[in-house]
């Protein structure tokens, strides 16, 4: 499902995101089949876990956490 790209600190390939640009853009779909959003965790806290971000804080932010989101999603 997700592409391999490593959070701050950890070599590349270490780590994945737990969703693809694919994936994430096809839940964001109003019209989408609602088994895709189920199929991710089906809540909020589930598609925030994939994106590695926390829902009080939000993303670090930093340089290499930036890298590695623009990497995988675009920029």
């Amino acid at each position: 499902m997700a592409n391999k790209v490593a959070p701050v600190g950890e070599p590349s390939g270490a780590r994945t995101f737990d969703i693809d640009p694919t994936d994430l853009s096809d839940i964001m779909d109003p019209k989408a089949d609602k088994r895709k959003f189920d199929a991710v965790g089906g809540s909020v806290e589930a598609i925030a876990k994939a994106l590695r971000v926390d829902l009080t804080t939000g993303i670090s932010g930093d340089e290499a956490d930036m890298a590695a989101r623009m990497a995988q999603f675009g920029g």
